[in-house]
């Protein structure tokens, strides 16, 4: 999705749009295009679908939408009547942005009883302390590829002391399972960082190594809670970020974190009900 304000209109800007050819088999002129027709037209087309708002851009991930399941994958969207590429007109209030392409389940048949009962068996295998929480994690993962169609969110805080394994099971386990339906960051990762990459994709967050040791840490991972907390509801409601040219810029975050350090940074009540 490219953003063209109305002064924009000029040949450099509408070639980045379509090819050369495209505008001189349409708009032909003795000198080559005619441009002021093919802005006037593009002006017209603008007006006549309305007002564009923002917030019904949507990206990459599960999607509730009127009734039906939409599966984003970047290129082409999965709904129950089939596989329907993005660039060919889709019945929606909402806009299904293009963008890179994600394999996502591609095809394969769901797992049989007995496969399934496999990974769970995997799943607790591990050395848990509570042995319970070889399900959770397993819940987590079922859940995780379809967040953004769901109306709450929970979130998963693997902890255990230094060399454990914890980068194992999440590089080993967790991450096969997700495939590419996930986003996986690690380390000093912002707030400012994970919110403009996920954007307004509906994607999982794992997110291994989240210590928060020194005082500036901790001050980025309560950060990081406050998104997970806020992407937990469902909520019409949107977080605004302006910025100093006076832009305003607006996200709701639909993903599912699993966070990974030595320690949670649980220190809030709203937060501690949303981990597990």
């Amino acid at each position: 999705m490219i953003r063209l304000p109305r002064g924009c209109h000029t040949a450099t800007h509408l070639v980045a749009l379509a090819p050369l050819e495209y505008w001189e088999s349409f708009y032909p002129s003795r000198t080559g295009v005619n441009w002021p027709a093919a802005a006037s037209d593009l002006h017209k087309s603008s007006a006549a679908m309305g007002i564009f708002a923002v917030e019904r851009i949507r990206g990459r991930g599960a999607w509730w939408d009127e009734g039906r399941t939409v599966l984003h994958l970047g290129d082409r969207l999965i709904t129950p009547e089939g596989e329907h590429p993005i660039t060919k007109p889709f019945r929606s209030r909402h806009i299904y942005q293009r963008l890179k392409r994600l394999e996502g389940p591609c095809g394969v048949e769901p797992l049989t009883v007995q496969e399934a009962g496999v990974i769970v068996g995997i799943a607790n295998r591990f050395r848990w302390e509570v042995p319970a929480s070889g399900t959770l994690l397993l819940g987590w993962v079922v859940l995780a590829p379809i967040c953004g169609a769901l109306r709450w969110r929970p979130h998963l805080w693997l902890t255990a002391g230094a060399g454990s394994g914890k980068s194992q099971i999440l590089d080993r386990f967790v991450a096969p399972l997700l495939g590419d339906l996930s986003l996986v960051v690690v380390g000093a990762t912002t707030e400012a960082g994970l919110r403009q990459t996920i954007c307004c994709d509906a994607v999982p967050v794992v997110f291994d190594e989240a210590e928060s040791n020194e005082k500036g840490d901790q001050q980025r991972m309560q950060a990081i809670l406050s998104l997970a907390r806020v992407a937990s509801s469902e909520s019409s409601a949107e977080m605004l970020k302006g910025s100093p040219s006076g832009d305003v810029s607006r996200y709701r975050v639909r993903s599912m974190f699993l966070m990974s350090s030595i320690a949670t940074a649980l220190k809030q009540g709203a937060d501690k009900s949303r981990f597990a």
